[in-house]
């Protein structure tokens, strides 16, 4: 039995490690992800690594914006279907249907400017 034991200590710490490591968000799923807008890219700019996209509602989606000018920053995180993927707004292109989760910082004018925090690319079918 007690040769056992250091193989039961091990699992129970590997569990445990595992564990921490998906909660704290070092996973690649998205987690607790509230879109500020949901819809299609209908024109795209790029400059580098950031650049530009226009986002519109094609439907009332009831989320805080129905059109918005979004900045995709060097701090702009993308995930496809909830999956974490390369951080490039390469991934994008017009006619893509997106969530994007703001930054907080809203520049006033119609529609408004905003900065992306999460761009979550979403597939036929969803």
């Amino acid at each position: 039995m007690k040769n056992k034991i250091p193989v039961y200590v091990a699992i129970f710490a590997a569990a445990i490690i595992t564990g921490v490591f998906l909660y704290s968000g070092m996973g690649t799923a998205l987690r607790s992800f509230k879109p500020d807008i949901r819809g299609v890219i209908t024109e795209i700019t790029f400059d580098g690594n950031t650049g530009n996209i226009l986002v519109e509602e094609t439907a009332d989606t009831g989320l805080q914006f129905d059109k918005a000018s979004v900045y995709l920053t060097n701090d702009t995180v993308y995930y496809k279907d909830g999956k974490k993927m390369a951080k490039s707004p390469g991934l994008l292109a017009k006619g893509m249907t997106v969530e994007v989760q703001i930054t907080g910082t809203v520049r006033e004018s119609y529609p408004v400017q905003v900065d992306a925090r999460i761009v979550n690319i979403l597939t036929a079918g969803k």
